[in-house]
């Protein structure tokens, strides 16, 4: 693994917690749309969204990665929005 490719591990944990923090979300009152969430930084944001503010979270996927949020990020709901692009939300 090279040195950029590590170093981009490190951002996951810092970039996510201040991106929902600016966005004002307060624990068990907000709702978060994460964009691309089977990605490196989604699926991180859509978990710590879910654990530490209780946020309500929608994100979108597309048909490939609807199994990978259904099952390791406990996203339930599915709607098919286009071709190959779905929202999956909690409940």
């Amino acid at each position: 693994m090279t040195f950029l490719q590590q170093l981009s591990r490190l951002v996951k944990p810092v970039y996510c917690p201040q991106a929902l923090e600016s966005g004002g979300l307060q624990p068990g009152k907000g709702r978060v749309l994460v964009h691309a969430g089977a990605g490196g930084v989604g699926h991180f944001a859509i978990q710590l969204a879910k654990a530490h503010w209780k946020a309500f979270v929608v994100t979108t996927g597309s048909t490939k990665n609807q199994e990978f949020l259904k099952v390791h990020l406990n996203l339930h709901m599915s709607t098919r929005v286009s071709h190959n692009i779905w929202l999956l939300n909690q409940e």
